[in-house]
């Protein structure tokens, strides 16, 4: 898992998604992602699903799947707001 301060938003890998517990599809919205060089992000869906953090933690969230995302999963500042989360970049 990634905490990426630069992506608006949650994003999962669509292999990855499949192995984990999707409460409910959402609809996939229209909009374009790319990546800090410029690579357009194909999303094949959205959903809610659960993540834990810190092996105690679990959170619902709705994350967009992406095809061929190398992160399981990529935390954006949609989770941090929603969540109250402020990435320490000491913590490791």
């Amino acid at each position: 898992m990634l905490v990426d301060t630069g992506s608006a938003v949650t994003l999962a890998n669509e292999r990855f998604i499949r192995h984990l517990k999707t409460l409910r599809d959402v609809p996939k919205p229209s909009i374009r992602l790319e990546t800090a060089t410029g690579t357009e992000l194909e999303i094949t869906n959205a959903c809610v699903t659960e993540i834990i953090l810190g092996n105690s933690v679990t959170v619902q969230h709705t994350v967009l799947c992406v095809r061929e995302l190398p992160h399981k999963i990529l935390l954006g500042w949609d989770f941090m707001r929603y969540h109250g989360c402020t990435p320490d970049p000491t913590a490791g």
